[in-house]
């Protein structure tokens, strides 16, 4: 059975203006593709509608003056009292277009005051946006979506931040934003324009989807922007987006050797694309590169430590630090309990005796691809291997005191996890010194030193 489209509902946000007049008559604007306009927002409204926008309900800051007072114009068309003021001219205005305009539910007027104090006017961003919500939910209810226009013309110079505002708290509800719109007029010019500025209000998306991509890993955001109405970007760009992507999903699955190999990657195609992006180009996709650019510090301050090698190879440490700062910790567990065991033998610290060697080999499954010594710290159970000829007596009670700690950290709630992470926490929140690893280290695998390894 095919899935039923839901219907998508267009509102408009918008903060009315009063009708600007000239010598006591009124001033009217030509613009481009739309004809004669009286008001400051009936521009937008009408570009709205040149689009096959049909508009099911507007939300508008109101000023007092704007509702109660008489356009002061002399040459105002003859029109009933509540179609003289300035909201109700607008009105008069734009009915050809929102036939419904009259209906008591289509406008939404919340009222707004120009010397409004700082507290009061945090209220009425908060109390429009609850009312467009309350709207939204509605619409949810009955199957449907809503999707936002904004006309950021009107109001005094401080009214787009209270819009953006709005606008932000209905898109972090999932909200979609549609066409975010400014009249560009000026005064005896033959035509005017409506611009679309969302290129404008994407830059709040870049930088949010960085912020999420630097504290979680997560590149959600960014993908949903730069694929938003599939925007032709570089492929330096799409590269880098693409090893992003790929880092975010091994966060989530942390398998140690694909982890690293995204890693890797990611410092790459950073390097790649921050290079190229440098490059003087008229090609109308650097605006994107030009964009993410701006990012670069935040982006090299939380990634660059995570490359400490002089070859240039992801150092297990650093990585493992990495996701502790950044509270994964599931994930540093992994890659401890992974990683660790060949990083010490790797850097000196630990060094597997023959008779360990020998002892890995013989007694792990052979389909075990592990290295011994990671068999050696993590699968090895005296309880369940058969002794050989010439094994020491209290072998196996000194393995099990290493692997008892082992298992229950694998076996346990998650308190017991918690308090595992805690412990790598203190360990690796500052670089060690050999000598200070090494004494962490004899009190991990003090049992094993003579019969198995050797600690450095």
């Amino acid at each position: 059975m095919e899935k039923k489209k839901s219907v998508e509902k267009h509102i408009m946000l918008l903060f009315l203006s009063i009708v600007q007049t000239r010598d006591k008559k009124l001033s009217p604007a030509p613009y481009q593709g739309i004809g004669e306009t009286h008001t400051t927002n009936e521009s937008a409204v009408r570009y709205l509608a040149s689009k096959d926008v049909a508009l099911d309900r507007m939300f508008a800051l109101v000023t007092e003056s704007v509702r109660n007072q008489d356009v002061p114009a002399e040459d105002l068309p003859a029109l009933p009292p509540n179609e003289r003021t300035h909201l109700g001219y607008f009105k008069h205005r734009i009915k050809d277009v929102c036939p419904k305009i009259d209906s008591e539910e289509f406008l939404v007027d919340y009222p707004y005051e120009a010397k409004m104090p700082a507290g009061e006017m945090m209220l009425a961003v908060t109390g429009l946006a609850a009312r467009i919500m309350d709207y939204v939910q509605e619409v949810r209810k009955a199957g449907g979506e809503v999707k936002l226009h904004v006309d950021t013309t009107g109001g005094m110079r401080h009214t787009n931040m209270m819009l953006l505002a709005v606008m932000r708290l209905l898109q972090y509800n999932d909200v979609q934003i549609g066409h975010i719109l400014y009249s560009d007029y000026e005064r005896g010019r033959a035509e005017n324009y409506v611009e679309e500025i969302n290129n404008v209000y994407g830059l709040f998306n870049v930088v949010a989807g960085a912020e999420e991509f630097v504290r979680f890993g997560s590149v959600s955001t960014l993908s949903d922007y730069f694929n938003e109405e599939a925007k032709d970007i570089s492929p330096e760009l799409s590269e880098l987006l693409a090893a992003m992507r790929r880092f975010s999903e091994e966060i989530k699955l942390c398998h140690r050797g694909s982890f690293i190999a995204a890693a890797s990657e990611l410092k790459d195609t950073m390097q790649s694309f921050f290079q190229s992006s440098k490059e003087a180009s008229n090609d109308t996709r650097r605006q994107w590169d030009a964009l993410m650019t701006q990012i670069e510090p935040r982006l090299w301050a939380d990634y660059r430590d995570l490359i400490t090698t002089d070859d240039g190879n992801i150092d297990t440490v650093s990585l493992i630090r990495w996701c502790l700062r950044h509270d994964h910790l599931q994930q540093a567990l992994t890659l401890y309990t992974e990683s660790m065991p060949a990083y010490w033998v790797d850097n000196g610290f630990v060094t597997i005796t023959e008779r360990g060697t020998k002892m890995a080999q013989m007694r792990k499954d052979n389909e075990d691809r592990r290295e011994p010594i990671f068999w050696l710290l993590t699968a090895y159970n005296p309880q369940k291997v058969k002794r050989n000829k010439g094994d020491e007596e209290d072998e196996e009670s000194m393995m099990q005191a290493l692997l008892s700690k082992e298992q229950k950290i694998a076996s346990e709630d998650n308190t017991a996890r918690n308090d595992a992470a805690t412990t790598l926490k203190k360990i690796f929140s500052t670089p060690l010194s050999p000598e200070a690893a090494k004494e962490r280290l004899d009190g991990i695998v003090s049992s094993l030193k003579e019969h198995h390894l050797i600690i450095r």
